[in-house]
């Protein structure tokens, strides 16, 4: 094979492999809006992100054969390599373009991919007037709290299980929604970590029933995308903290480690950032850990 057929054929892998990554993180994106089954998207847009890799190798060494393939000049004459003139400077520039899109490409999927997940492990219940959230927050758990109140649901607590966070600002905007609707009460049965401690915290009162355990971290570290996006996240969870009443500080404290860490019970009620304990029965008890 020359050198100009080894070319031709990298740039249609480059592109073939971009057009399916982009295709696919679009696909994911759509869960949240159409039904569609997150366990299925959520595999898809893994084995996509895989293929990503793939296509960051593959552009790399395109962009290899690129340079070789490239006429060049040696003692004043022009030297044309084994592919031919024809190629000119071309590869260069669409390597080049395939690299670039490769990165957002490879960002689109990491994100549809985490958001597929979260959508996979999320769990929406209303019992009576009790809502409970397990799992995980994604980004579809605003739409689905809105259908819970068009439906004709008047919830006046919410219970949080064993969750282990999500997207922060799809938690947010749930807050806003539970305030709304002045639902007043948060119960925490299980370990409730990163967005799902803070979403308890934006609820007026908030108890620990047994097993249940308020855990914070920096939440940059568990969003994918650039760090802006990151960036913004926390400054609009410093926003709606503000506004419940937390000083600046306390919520910097509660940002600080990049691990989980779970503050004692006694701790989190001398500090206000919860209400107070109760047993199985729902009744008020000590806070002793």
């Amino acid at each position: 094979m020359t050198r100009r057929q080894l070319s031709l054929a990298l740039l249609w892998v480059d592109f073939a492999l971009l057009a399916t990554a982009v295709m696919a993180g679009l696909f994911a994106r759509l869960v949240p809006h159409f039904g569609l089954d997150p366990a299925s998207v959520f595999q898809s847009a893994t084995a996509t992100a895989k293929a990503c890799t793939a296509l960051l190798g593959a552009t790399i060494l395109q962009c290899l054969v690129a340079v070789v393939a490239t006429p060049r000049k040696a003692k004043g004459k022009e030297q044309v390599p084994a592919g031919g003139r024809v190629l000119g400077d071309w590869p260069i520039a669409l390597a080049g373009l395939a690299f670039a899109f490769s990165f957002a490409a490879m960002a689109l999927n990491a994100d549809a991919a985490q958001n597929a997940q979260l959508e996979m492990t999320q769990r929406l219940a209303l019992d009576g007037d009790t809502l409970r959230l397990d799992g995980a927050i994604g980004k579809s758990l605003p739409e689905r709290l809105r259908q819970v109140y068009a439906a004709g649901g008047h919830p006046r607590r919410l219970t949080l299980g064993a969750n282990h966070g999500g997207n922060v600002e799809a938690m947010l905007e749930a807050a806003k929604i539970l305030q709304a609707h002045q639902l007043d009460e948060a119960r925490v049965t299980g370990p409730c970590d990163s967005a799902c401690a803070f979403l308890a915290l934006l609820l007026p009162h908030r108890y620990l029933a047994p097993g249940g355990a308020l855990g914070f971290h920096d939440v940059r570290k568990s969003i994918t995308g650039d760090r802006k996006a990151a960036e913004d996240s926390r400054l609009s969870l410093h926003a709606s903290m503000r506004a419940a009443g937390y000083t600046d500080e306390l919520v910097d404290e509660l940002l600080a480690s990049d691990q989980i860490q779970y503050p004692a019970r006694a701790e989190l009620q001398r500090r206000h950032l919860i209400t107070g304990c109760i047993d199985d029965a729902g009744l008020a008890t000590t806070c002793a850990n």
